[in-house]
């Protein structure tokens, strides 16, 4: 009897060591999956914001008056204008940033 015990004992031992391990490497992939998600979506915004400034440089007047439509919020500016050129991407930036502002005006009045 006391042998089936100790047995049941390192069983319930290994078992909660086994699963400890696992889970203490499912925490570190995830961590890992994270950070690389975190990094690539860093890249991207670099890569979205130096496409965004290339392209509205020539036109400063359009993009802030683009900025001033959403109060400001230039992130805001920024997803259209590269939702636009994603969606447009043979088009002049001229036209990205009036498509912006028509598409803003048409549905706010």
């Amino acid at each position: 009897m006391g042998s089936i015990i100790f047995a049941v004992t390192i069983l319930v031992l290994l078992i909660l060591y086994y699963n400890d391990e696992y889970v203490k490497k499912t925490i570190t992939k995830e961590r890992t999956n994270l950070e690389q998600q975190r990094n690539s979506t860093d890249i991207t915004q670099e890569v979205e914001q130096d496409v965004n400034y290339k392209k509205l440089s020539s036109h400063p007047q359009k993009y802030q008056y683009l900025i001033n439509l959403l109060n400001g919020d230039k992130d805001a500016a920024n997803r259209l204008v590269v939702y636009y050129l994603d969606k447009f991407p043979n088009r002049p930036s001229n036209w990205i940033i009036d498509k912006a502002i028509s598409d803003l005006h048409r549905d706010r009045y």
